[in-house]
Protein backbone atom coordinates (compact mmCIF):
# COMPACT_ATOMS: atom_id res chain seq x y z
CA UNK A 1 0.00 0.00 0.00
CA UNK A 2 1.26 3.25 -0.88
CA UNK A 3 0.44 6.61 1.61
CA UNK A 4 -2.23 8.98 0.31
CA UNK A 5 -0.66 11.60 2.85
CA UNK A 6 2.66 13.07 2.92
CA UNK A 7 2.63 14.59 6.56
CA UNK A 8 -0.22 14.03 9.17
CA UNK A 9 -1.17 14.94 12.33
CA UNK A 10 -1.91 11.80 14.89
CA UNK A 11 -4.47 12.63 17.58
CA UNK A 12 -4.34 10.19 20.14
CA UNK A 13 -6.89 10.28 22.76
CA UNK A 14 -5.09 9.38 26.42
CA UNK A 15 -8.01 6.88 27.16
CA UNK A 16 -6.56 4.76 24.21
CA UNK A 17 -3.46 4.36 26.29
CA UNK A 18 -4.53 3.13 29.12
CA UNK A 19 -5.68 -0.02 27.84
CA UNK A 20 -8.16 -2.41 29.88
CA UNK A 21 -6.80 -1.21 32.87
CA UNK A 22 -9.19 2.24 31.92
CA UNK A 23 -6.31 4.33 33.88
CA UNK A 24 -2.27 5.43 33.56
CA UNK A 25 -0.42 4.32 30.68
CA UNK A 26 -0.40 0.53 29.69
CA UNK A 27 3.02 0.55 27.92
CA UNK A 28 2.35 -2.96 25.69
CA UNK A 29 -0.27 -0.36 24.15
CA UNK A 30 1.53 2.12 23.64
CA UNK A 31 4.20 -0.27 21.78
CA UNK A 32 1.36 -1.68 19.71
CA UNK A 33 0.37 1.91 18.43
CA UNK A 34 4.20 3.00 17.93
CA UNK A 35 4.98 -0.05 15.43
CA UNK A 36 2.40 1.55 12.48
CA UNK A 37 3.85 4.93 13.10
CA UNK A 38 7.03 3.69 12.59
CA UNK A 39 5.39 1.82 9.36
CA UNK A 40 4.17 5.03 8.65
CA UNK A 41 7.96 7.10 8.77
CA UNK A 42 9.15 4.34 6.68
CA UNK A 43 7.16 4.78 3.87
CA UNK A 44 7.88 8.63 3.91
CA UNK A 45 4.91 9.92 5.59
CA UNK A 46 5.74 13.03 8.29
CA UNK A 47 4.23 12.20 11.53
CA UNK A 48 3.52 15.01 14.57
CA UNK A 49 1.37 13.39 17.26
CA UNK A 50 -0.78 15.05 20.48
CA UNK A 51 -1.87 12.78 22.91
CA UNK A 52 -5.04 14.03 25.17
CA UNK A 53 -4.22 13.97 28.78
CA UNK A 54 -7.21 15.33 30.51
CA UNK A 55 -8.32 11.60 31.75
CA UNK A 56 -4.73 11.78 33.75
CA UNK A 57 -4.49 14.80 34.92
CA UNK A 58 -8.40 16.49 35.23
CA UNK A 59 -9.74 17.42 38.52
CA UNK A 60 -5.79 17.07 39.74
CA UNK A 61 -3.08 19.42 41.68
CA UNK A 62 0.34 18.63 39.58
CA UNK A 63 4.02 20.15 40.69
CA UNK A 64 7.35 19.83 39.32
CA UNK A 65 10.61 20.08 40.39
CA UNK A 66 11.89 20.32 36.73
CA UNK A 67 11.54 22.78 34.17
CA UNK A 68 10.47 21.46 30.78
CA UNK A 69 13.43 22.37 29.19
CA UNK A 70 14.99 19.67 30.73
CA UNK A 71 12.84 17.05 29.27
CA UNK A 72 11.46 18.68 25.91
CA UNK A 73 12.16 21.20 23.58
CA UNK A 74 9.56 24.52 23.55
CA UNK A 75 7.32 24.31 20.81
CA UNK A 76 8.92 26.46 17.62
CA UNK A 77 7.44 25.70 14.62
CA UNK A 78 10.10 25.68 12.05
CA UNK A 79 12.22 23.70 14.48
CA UNK A 80 9.42 21.15 14.52
CA UNK A 81 8.84 21.22 10.71
CA UNK A 82 12.75 20.56 10.06
CA UNK A 83 12.57 17.53 12.87
CA UNK A 84 9.55 16.08 10.88
CA UNK A 85 11.54 16.90 7.06
CA UNK A 86 14.69 14.85 8.25
CA UNK A 87 11.85 11.87 8.89
CA UNK A 88 11.83 12.42 13.37
CA UNK A 89 8.33 11.72 14.82
CA UNK A 90 7.45 15.32 16.70
CA UNK A 91 5.40 14.61 19.85
CA UNK A 92 3.57 18.14 20.89
CA UNK A 93 3.22 18.18 24.63
CA UNK A 94 1.10 19.99 26.83
CA UNK A 95 -1.96 21.04 24.45
CA UNK A 96 -1.22 24.84 23.91
CA UNK A 97 -0.43 25.53 27.75
CA UNK A 98 -3.14 27.94 27.89
CA UNK A 99 -5.87 27.21 29.90
CA UNK A 100 -9.74 26.53 28.47
CA UNK A 101 -8.33 24.79 25.39
CA UNK A 102 -8.24 21.45 24.89
CA UNK A 103 -5.74 18.88 23.23
CA UNK A 104 -8.27 19.01 20.31
CA UNK A 105 -7.46 22.40 19.65
CA UNK A 106 -3.90 21.65 20.65
CA UNK A 107 -4.03 19.34 17.35
CA UNK A 108 -6.23 21.54 14.85
CA UNK A 109 -3.64 24.63 15.60
CA UNK A 110 -0.71 22.58 15.32
CA UNK A 111 -1.90 20.73 12.54
CA UNK A 112 -2.45 23.67 10.91
CA UNK A 113 0.76 25.63 11.97
CA UNK A 114 2.85 23.06 9.98
CA UNK A 115 0.62 22.40 7.21
CA UNK A 116 -0.75 19.39 8.02
CA UNK A 117 -2.88 17.24 4.96
CA UNK A 118 -5.06 15.90 7.80
CA UNK A 119 -5.55 15.03 11.21
CA UNK A 120 -6.25 11.63 11.88
CA UNK A 121 -8.29 11.11 15.09
CA UNK A 122 -7.47 7.73 16.76
CA UNK A 123 -10.78 7.27 18.99
CA UNK A 124 -12.31 4.33 20.87
CA UNK A 125 -14.68 4.46 18.44
CA UNK A 126 -15.21 3.76 14.68
CA UNK A 127 -16.30 7.08 13.13
CA UNK A 128 -18.83 9.90 13.88
CA UNK A 129 -22.02 9.09 14.31
CA UNK A 130 -25.24 11.33 14.72
CA UNK A 131 -25.73 10.34 18.13
CA UNK A 132 -23.94 7.94 20.96
CA UNK A 133 -23.42 4.56 19.61
CA UNK A 134 -22.61 3.63 22.88
CA UNK A 135 -26.28 4.71 24.29
CA UNK A 136 -27.96 4.39 21.30
CA UNK A 137 -28.22 1.29 18.70
CA UNK A 138 -29.90 2.96 16.19
CA UNK A 139 -27.19 5.43 15.73
CA UNK A 140 -26.57 6.13 12.28
CA UNK A 141 -22.70 6.85 11.03
CA UNK A 142 -21.70 8.74 8.30
CA UNK A 143 -18.83 7.93 5.78
CA UNK A 144 -18.34 11.58 5.31
CA UNK A 145 -19.48 14.68 6.59
CA UNK A 146 -19.08 18.46 6.68
CA UNK A 147 -17.55 20.41 9.46
CA UNK A 148 -20.24 22.77 8.92
CA UNK A 149 -23.04 20.19 9.64
CA UNK A 150 -20.60 18.69 12.62
CA UNK A 151 -20.89 22.46 14.42
CA UNK A 152 -24.51 22.66 13.34
CA UNK A 153 -25.36 19.04 14.65
CA UNK A 154 -23.23 19.47 18.02
CA UNK A 155 -21.76 16.56 16.94
CA UNK A 156 -18.53 15.17 19.64
CA UNK A 157 -15.83 15.12 16.57
CA UNK A 158 -13.99 17.79 18.32
CA UNK A 159 -14.87 20.86 20.63
CA UNK A 160 -16.30 23.47 18.64
CA UNK A 161 -13.21 25.67 18.79
CA UNK A 162 -11.00 22.77 17.31
CA UNK A 163 -13.56 21.90 14.54
CA UNK A 164 -14.02 26.06 13.65
CA UNK A 165 -10.38 26.23 13.28
CA UNK A 166 -10.08 22.73 10.99
CA UNK A 167 -13.40 24.56 8.56
CA UNK A 168 -11.62 27.89 8.37
CA UNK A 169 -8.60 26.15 7.56
CA UNK A 170 -9.75 23.92 5.01
CA UNK A 171 -8.41 20.70 7.19
CA UNK A 172 -9.74 17.23 7.18
CA UNK A 173 -10.01 15.08 10.01
CA UNK A 174 -10.17 11.24 9.52
CA UNK A 175 -11.77 9.66 12.48
CA UNK A 176 -11.14 6.05 12.88
CA UNK A 177 -10.52 3.60 15.91
CA UNK A 178 -7.74 3.13 17.33
CA UNK A 179 -8.80 -0.56 18.94
CA UNK A 180 -6.82 -2.25 16.41
CA UNK A 181 -3.61 -0.16 15.84
CA UNK A 182 -3.17 -0.65 12.63
CA UNK A 183 -5.84 1.61 11.76
CA UNK A 184 -2.92 4.29 11.55
CA UNK A 185 -1.35 2.76 8.57
CA UNK A 186 -4.52 1.93 7.11
CA UNK A 187 -5.72 5.61 7.29
CA UNK A 188 -2.28 6.91 6.39
CA UNK A 189 -2.80 4.53 2.75
CA UNK A 190 -6.41 5.75 2.20
CA UNK A 191 -8.88 3.05 3.13
CA UNK A 192 -11.76 3.56 3.81
CA UNK A 193 -12.43 3.20 7.37
CA UNK A 194 -13.57 5.65 9.86
CA UNK A 195 -15.37 8.91 8.96
CA UNK A 196 -13.78 11.76 6.79
CA UNK A 197 -14.71 15.48 7.93
CA UNK A 198 -13.99 18.09 5.17
CA UNK A 199 -15.63 21.46 3.95
CA UNK A 200 -17.37 19.75 0.85
CA UNK A 201 -18.66 16.34 0.16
Amino acid sequence: MQPKYKRILLKLSGESLAGENKHGIDFDVVQKICEPIKKCVEAGVQVAIVVGGGNFWRGRRVQTAISMRQVAEPYIRNKAIAHLNRGKVVIFGCGTGNPFFSTDTAAALRAVEIEADVIMKATMVDGVYDSDPKTNPDAKKFDTITHQDVLSKGLAVMDSTASALCKDNDLPILVFSIDDPENIYRAVCGENIGTVVKNEI
